[in-house]
């Protein structure tokens, strides 16, 4: 069965106020520090559940990027292409550049969530034995309410009943190829799962992690090179 990872890193994180893109940002990892991009890369490259991987950046790190798959070694990277202006629009570009020769499955994960690990990334594969779309999901610790009137708070939300989605998200390729031609319709899905699931398709979950959380504010990037550094550590 062939796994492809889609590790989506087009966008240029306006809300990060940096030159570089998060995603070029680097994390300790022994003894030298690893742009984020290629610390995620590498997660599934050592995962023998996926098969090859497609990276997506900004056009005009496109050739860096290939400098960089080649001097951490990354050999599952099969191409690196551009990514769109939004999230979803490459993702829809990481497919389209699929359809020749698609894998069994996808797996659509953000490059800024570094921490994943190779459980996680099998258990959601093999989840997809009994549903065609499987993402991960984490319950919600902190009390929830809705936002009220003038920075007032509203309803009380039972968080019992709430879930917060994660990447990776799989899908089987005969499930996303009946919405790939409709991806852009909805513009303000915010994941991939929500456009499967407006097009009527049944989504499973598994246990996510609190380990694989994204890195999109810059006390986020403080965090996770203290966490980077842990991990070093303990090897």
């Amino acid at each position: 069965m062939r796994i492809t990872a889609i590790i989506t890193g087009g966008g240029i994180g306006k809300r990060f106020q940096e030159d570089v893109p998060k995603q070029f940002h680097t994390l300790p990892r022994r003894k030298t520090n690893e742009p984020i991009i290629v610390w995620t890369a590498r997660q599934f490259h050592q995962c023998a559940s996926v098969t090859d991987i497609v990276l997506c950046v900004p056009f005009e790190y496109i050739p860096e990027t290939k400098r960089l798959i080649r001097r951490f070694k990354i050999k599952k990277v099969i191409s690196v292409i551009a990514g769109g202006q939004s999230r979803r629009d490459s993702v829809r570009n990481a497919l389209w550049s699929l359809a020749q020769n698609p894998p069994d499955a996808v797996l659509i994960h953000d490059a800024v969530r570094p921490f994943i690990d190779s459980d996680l990334i099998s258990r959601i594969i093999d989840r997809l034995d009994r549903y065609t779309a499987v993402v991960p999901v984490i319950e919600p610790n902190d009390t929830i309410r809705r936002k009220g009137k003038r920075l007032s708070l509203g309803r009380l939300e039972d968080r019992n009943n709430l879930l917060m989605i994660q990447t990776p998200q799989a899908f089987k390729w005969r499930t996303i190829k009946q919405i790939l031609p409709k991806w852009n319709q909805n513009k303000t899905a915010t994941d991939d799962a929500s456009i499967a699931i407006e097009h009527g398709i049944k989504v499973g979950y598994v246990d996510g992690s609190p380990n694989n959380f994204k890195i999109t504010s810059k006390d986020d990037l403080l965090l996770a090179r203290a966490f980077a550094k842990a991990m070093a550590e303990k090897k």
